[in-house]
Order: structure tokens, then C-alpha cells, then sequence
């Protein structure tokens, strides 16, 4: 038997697929699934509990600065933009926290950033509930694009 070859998707490709009409139109319409929300959750509260607890290193804050991309994406399309101020203040902060990261430094949390991040990070795990699998989808492609080319919002 002949073994299929692994073909990865650039992030290009996947955004592309993701942002397609004829694809949102056959894929389901509904929010992501429970479970899903709940892993989601969990990977950005570790990688937040990681780092106040000095075990802090660049994938716990890249999980974070991923977090915070995301939830602007879903708030300027519609799914809290009430809270954009809150995320955007968020962002600076796991930008910061990215810096220390990445010239390994040690990270140090202000009680006040870390409420900030906690915030937003229940900003995006409501998003995740309302906003559908296929625009949550469309958001994580279009968020990880910006953590590569360093933009915080569209231009």
C-alpha cells in the first residue's frame, strides 16, 4: 500500500479556505463545540497561571499575544467590540510580557495586568461561545497572520 504524503497548509491557504463563501456555506453554522471551548479556555488560563507562577516562558506568552489576536479579530467583526478598549489595553500587555519573553527575561506580572488579561480572556471565551465554528475559524488564521507580521488590528 502506497502512503499518502502529508500535505501541510500554509497559514495563507487556510485563511483563504476559511474566508471562502462556498466553504462557510457547506460547513456548519453553529459555535464551536463545548469541549473545544473548554480546551481553548484551558490552554490560555495555564499558560496565564505558568506565568504567575515564574514559570513563564515565550509559548505560554505566545499563547496568550494568539489569545489576545483573536479576540480583537471576533470584536471587529461584531462579537464584543464593545470590549475592544479592554482587549487592545490586553494586547500591549502580552506584548510586553512577549519582549521579557522573548530576551528571556523574567517575567513579572502587576496585579493590574493580570486582571486586564483575566478579563479578556473571559471576553474570549464568551466570543468563542456566540461566534460560529467557521468565523472563530476565520479569526484564528487572520489572528496568527497579524502575531507574524506584528499588527494589532486591521488595516
Amino acid at each position: 500500500m502506497k502512503s499518502l504524503k502529508y500535505r501541510n497548509r500554509s497559514t495563507r491557504q487556510m485563511a483563504a479556505l476559511a474566508g471562502n463563501p462556498i466553504w462557510k456555506a457547506l460547513s456548519k453554522n453553529a459555535p464551536m463545540p463545548v469541549q473545544q471551548q473548554v480546551d481553548v479556555a484551558l490552554a490560555s488560563r495555564a499558560s496565564l497561571d505558568e506565568i504567575l507562577n515564574g514559570r513563564g516562558v515565550y509559548d505560554h506568552v505566545n499563547d496568550l499575544t494568539c489569545s489576545s489576536h483573536i479576540a480583537i479579530v471576533l470584536a471587529e467583526r461584531g462579537y464584543g467590540e464593545e470590549y475592544m478598549p479592554l482587549l487592545l489595553q490586553a494586547h500591549s500587555v502580552v506584548a510586553a510580557w512577549r519582549v521579557l519573553a522573548i530576551a528571556k527575561q523574567t517575567l513579572e506580572a502587576a496585579p493590574e495586568d493580570v486582571a486586564i488579561v483575566r478579563e479578556m480572556l473571559d471576553v474570549h471565551e464568551a466570543q468563542n461561545a456566540t461566534a460560529d465554528h467557521t468565523e472563530v475559524a476565520s479569526a484564528i488564521f487572520n489572528g496568527l497572520a497579524r502575531v507574524g507580521s506584528r499588527s494589532t488590528v486591521a488595516q
